[in-house]
Order: C-alpha cells, then structure tokens, then sequence
C-alpha cells in the first residue's frame, strides 16, 4: 500500500512540474487565486483556532473537561472527557484543527492511542466559515449551507457514535504520564506557541496552493461535467465544489447531496494535511479515511432524504442570513464564526459545572 502510494505521489509531482513548465502564466493564476483564498477564508478561519486550541490544552482547560465530562463522551463516543474539546473545535473551526488538537491532547497524555484515532476519524471537519460563507455563496442561496453544515455534523456525530467499537477490547482507561509541555512553560513561551500555529498555518496553505493547482491541470473528459467536478473535489473540496455549483444539467437535490459528500469526505489535499500532523506521533491514518468515507456517504444520504423539509424550514427562519453569506466577501462572516466558538466554548464549560455539581451531590 505505501509502495502503491509512493508511486502514485512521484506520477502526480512529475504531473505538476511538466504542467508549471509548459503553462507558467495558468500556473501563477491559479496559486493567486489559491493565495487569495487563503488569505480571505482559510486564514481567518483557522489560525485563531490553533492558537486557542493550543493554549486550551496547554493551561489544563482539556483536563478539566476530562474531570467532568468523561461520562457523557464514554456513554456517547467511549473517549474520555478531553475529547469534548477536540469534538467542539474541530466542529468550529475547520481542517484540519480538530487533527492539531488530538495530536496535542495526544502529546499532552491526555488520551490514549486508540483514543486518539477514535477521534481522528470524526473530530476533524470543515468549519462554518467556509461551509456557510463561502459554499452558501458559491450555490447562491445562503440556507444550502446552513442545510449541508448541518448534514456535516450529524453525519459527523453518527461516524463517532459507530467508532465508540473500534478497538473495544483495547484498555483505554490508562493514559500517559509524560507531557512535552506545563502550563508554566506555556505562559512563559507564547510567543514560541504561536510561532508553532504560524508553521503550521503555513504548510497548511502551501498544500491547498499546491492541489488547487494540480486540480486545474487535471484532464477533463467532455460532457461528464458531474463526474470532472466530482473528481476535482476529490482531490481539492473548494475547487471541486466551485464547479459543481456552476453545472446546470443535474437536479439541485442531487447537486447538493454531491457536494455534502465531498465536504464530509475532505479530499485528499486535506487528507495530507491531516497525516503530517499524525505521523510525527505515529497515529494510524487508516480510521481518519475509513471515518470520512463513513461520513461522506451518511451525510449524502441526510442530504438526499431531508433537502425539501429542512430547505424549507429554512428559508422560513433563516432568510436574513442571505445578507452576509455572500462568496466576494467572505469576511463579513467571521463575527458569526466567533459566535458560534463561543457557544460552543459556553456549552463546554456548562456541561463541566453541571457535572461537578452533580457529582459533588454524590
């Protein structure tokens, strides 16, 4: 299999560079706009959500949630509590975050292994500032994302509640003593914390550069405008989905289910992304791709079945939103993204007090 894909990695490098030589002026269109994608949406979303996730875990906050929250994640997932807030970030923030963050509760020991790839497989998903700003925008009707980013989530939620068996015979109530880092040293190395999220941000942006040109090099067969798109998503999601939004001949039910699938599947740009987080602490990517084909297919099929009630009780509640979700200036939705961290961050912390309370009245 490693030989397999080694092969594969040297064809599709050689692609590029013939491609980058023959085509230089396309070449450096398409990395502009990959770059400006980036900058506008990829950026703005991601980054701050590193930094926190960072420092959430690193000052005990993870702790804390695996003190008060461990009987709600071992009923529902079969993890420890500290998985809440990898759950919770890498349902907010976006690719691949939800990935930092279980390496680093990882590194931390603060789950273990099989812990680890239980949650590798659904904790890390696209983030409501792409799925609603920029895919809303791309479809033209802000309610298709509110209807595919709610399909991502609980297709997300049901591939968690199926991996609670993987490894199940696998002690996982003992967890690591070792840490790589104190709260101590990290209030006294912020600016090393950072640093560390900015190298991170960039290999991140340097692989969506890299396969949004590779996608718009690859060979388009003629009058299978579904099958081209489907494939571009494949390998990169926002390229694929941008031309999926741009054909005509399919029903806007089937266009949708399509797409919902290659955003829960994530491509295979993201899937790299995801594995030069993990390999450095030698967590298996194997539930990572077995997760999110899980998690592609489910949200399809949640997509397919449910578009006429929930696009419509949507368009009822949700009409306003149309005003900010808009594909030129994605932007203007990131004071939503926060408020919805926020939330999320607020819903941790509730269920943590409402537990400690509970179990101080044991």
């Amino acid at each position: 299999m490693k030989r397999l894909l080694s092969k594969i990695s040297v064809f599709c490098i050689i692609f590029l560079i013939l491609n980058m030589t023959i085509f230089p002026k396309e070449c450096s269109e398409h990395a502009s706009n990959a770059m400006n994608l980036c900058f506008k949406v990829i950026v703005p979303s991601i980054f701050p959500f590193l930094v926190c996730s960072d420092l959430f875990i690193s000052l005990g906050f993870a702790k804390e949630c695996s003190r008060y929250l461990s009987f709600f994640m071992r009923k529902i997932f079969n993890l420890p509590g500290s998985a809440a807030l990898a759950f919770i970030t890498g349902t907010i923030s976006g690719y691949p975050v939800g990935a930092k963050c279980i390496v680093d509760l990882y590194e931390t020991g603060q789950c273990t292994k099989t812990d680890a790839e239980r949650m590798i497989a659904f904790c890390n998903n696209s983030g409501p500032l792409f799925v609603l700003g920029s895919v809303g925008g791309m479809l033209g009707n802000a309610n298709f994302g509110i209807l595919l980013y709610a399909s991502h989530i609980i297709s997300s939620v049901i591939v968690g509640v199926l991996f609670r068996f993987y490894k199940k015979k696998v002690e996982s109530n003992l967890y690591l003593t070792s840490s790589n880092r104190d709260s101590t040293e990290t209030i006294n190395s912020i600016v090393s914390l950072i640093s560390t999220s900015v190298q991170t941000m960039l290999n991140i942006c340097a692989i969506i550069i890299l396969f949004s040109i590779f996608t718009k090099f690859l060979p388009k067969i003629p009058k299978f405008d579904i099958l081209n798109s489907f494939i571009t998503g494949l390998f990169e999601i926002s390229n694929g989905i941008f031309e999926f939004s741009k054909i005509a001949n399919i029903t806007t039910r089937a266009k949708l289910s399509l797409i919902s699938f290659i955003l829960s599947f994530s491509g295979i740009s993201v899937l790299i992304q995801v594995s030069s987080l993990i390999s450095k602490v030698k967590i298996s990517i194997y539930p990572y791709v077995i997760g999110k084909l899980m998690q592609g297919i489910i949200s399809f099929f949640i997509t397919y079945i449910f578009y006429t009630i929930i696009n419509s009780f949507f368009s009822y509640f949700f009409e306003m939103s149309k005003q900010c979700l808009i594909l030129s200036r994605p932007i203007q939705i990131i004071p939503k993204v926060f408020q919805i961290e926020s939330l999320g961050l607020i819903l941790i912390i509730s269920l943590t007090f409402f537990s400690k309370n509970i179990k101080f009245r044991k």
